[in-house]
């Protein structure tokens, strides 16, 4: 899924034009889980064919899509994900599948801890992006597999600082059907090839 300011003297119509400009909301992912023999894993192929649906009433964006799975061949499902703006107005898409959650206010405390982190980057490609494991810490740091700063920013707003790089996001708590709970995920702005994770 991309999002493409586009000038109109370029050619839009080809990946290879595309891939340097746009924004990548969503590609090819597979987040790094423990299997068993009845278990699949945990990811997306080839999401799109999307829409997305603001309802007025309640407030919320949601992003409708059809996507493939990691391992399952040609089947495939509808999925929907809430949507929200970061605080430099791009939009983030929630990391799971929508389950009726919504924003609120959140402490420090809420959303330290691992996370598995997951960078889209900005190639069209038929690889998968897997995850990797990152702690955003108490005391604001980030460590593990990529090191750098975190903070709140507003009731639910993130912003982390990774090799001199600011990116922007949401936290959102939810509902994980593998393990059976509600988690705390970070969806940041894609505008700088970043990612999305899920707390473990």
């Amino acid at each position: 899924m991309e999002q493409v300011k586009s000038n109109p003297d370029l050619p839009l119509f080809d990946d290879a034009s595309i891939e340097p400009y746009a924004v990548k909301q969503m590609g090819n992912f597979l987040f790094q889980t423990e299997l068993d023999e009845n278990s699949y894993p945990a990811g997306y192929v080839s999401p799109g064919h999307n829409s997305v649906y603001y309802d007025e009433e309640s407030g919320k964006y949601q992003l409708f899509f059809h996507t493939r799975f990691p391992d399952r061949g040609e089947f495939h499902q509808v999925r929907v994900h809430q949507m929200f703006m970061n605080s430099e107005g791009w939009p983030v898409i929630a990391p799971h599948r929508y389950t009726g959650e919504t924003t609120g206010n959140v402490s420090d405390q809420d959303v330290s801890g691992n996370y598995r982190f997951i960078n889209h980057g900005k190639q069209i490609s038929a690889e998968l992006n897997e995850s990797i494991e990152i702690s955003l810490e108490p005391d604001q740091k980030i460590t593990g597999a990529a090191e750098g700063k975190w903070k709140r920013t507003g009731d639910h707003l993130a912003e982390l600082e990774i090799n001199g790089d600011v990116y922007k996001g949401v936290f959102l708590e939810q509902w994980m059907k593998r393990q059976g709970k509600a988690l705390w995920c970070l969806r940041l702005s894609p505008r700088l090839e970043f990612p999305f994770g899920e707390v473990k």
